[in-house]
């Protein structure tokens, strides 16, 4: 019986397929076919045991051994059964665990390319913001640069005007005193234009008064010549010849000729003067 006990689980193995260790080591698993095979050999075992125990009855002590081994058999099987379905739920835990690691694992590099990537990302913005604000830096450097070109120019401008002003206000001081110049200019003008029209008039007055008193000077000469005549007459011959000598028409000529000459130079002057006045008038209007 014990050579069939230790035989006839050989037997049962070689008609199934054999086992690879280093597959049992891998597969907890498969413990389960194996403690379900050394089940069927028990099993069968037992209908043996039971058919021997029948048939030969000298065998009794060994039946008894057997049932004992049974026991004992099942004993171990239902603990390396336990023992297995240990090992699978801490092999499943493990499992899990690995899985659970390998998820969070996962997680974490997700997390560290994540941050990465976030970091990258802060650090691009990070640097187009400082070439911007270099950009702009540079463009206010630039703006600054010619604010103060700007500034210099227009002090410079200022000055200028400011010169200018200075040359307007003295221009505008020359202009004052030359309108108060011109003013005096046209007020000694208007003093002589009226002192000219009163020489004018003056002069026409003194011909008129000319012009009025050769009749009165004609007629006194010519009394004056008459005494003179006869005076010459009284005093002796040589007397009257000279004074019958001088032409008398010549002497009734010349105050005639004077007489028209001072009527036209007459004329001129007032002419002169009417037109004076008539140049005041057109002064005055303007």
């Amino acid at each position: 019986m014990t050579s069939a006990l230790g035989a006839s689980p050989a037997d049962n193995n070689a008609g199934d397929q054999p086992i690879d260790n280093q597959q049992q080591l891998q597969s907890p698993t498969d413990d389960f076919h194996m403690l379900d095979k050394s089940l069927v050999v028990v099993t069968d075992l037992l209908l043996i045991a039971n058919e021997d125990r029948h048939s030969d009855s000298s065998t009794l002590r060994d039946s008894i051994f057997l049932d004992d081994e049974l026991v004992l058999t099942k004993a171990k099987l239902a603990e390396m059964q336990r023992v297995c379905t240990d090992l699978d739920f801490q092999v499943k835990q493990l499992e899990a665990a690995k899985l659970l690691w390998d998820v969070t694992r996962l997680a974490m590099d997700f997390q560290v390319i994540k941050d990465k990537d976030a970091h990258s990302r802060i650090r691009n913005r990070l640097e187009d913001e400082l070439i911007r604000a270099s950009h702009a830096a540079k463009f206010f450097r630039a703006e600054a640069d010619k604010l103060q070109d700007q500034v210099v120019a227009k002090d410079t401008r200022i000055q200028e005007l400011e010169a200018q002003v200075q040359l307007l206000q003295n221009k505008n001081d020359m202009l004052l005193r030359l309108k108060q110049l011109e003013a005096q200019v046209h007020q000694l003008t208007a003093t002589n234009r009226t002192l000219i029209t009163e020489n004018h008039e003056l002069k026409v007055h003194q011909y008129e008064l000319q012009h009025d008193l050769q009749p009165v000077q004609r007629s006194s000469s010519w009394n004056l010549f008459n005494q003179n005549k006869a005076t010459s007459k009284a005093k002796g011959v040589v007397l009257l010849k000279k004074s019958t000598n001088s032409p008398t028409p010549t002497k009734e000529v010349q105050p005639t000729v004077k007489s028209s000459a001072n009527l036209e130079l007459i004329r001129m002057l007032k002419r002169e003067l009417d037109d004076n006045k008539q140049r005041d008038s057109i002064d005055a209007w303007y």
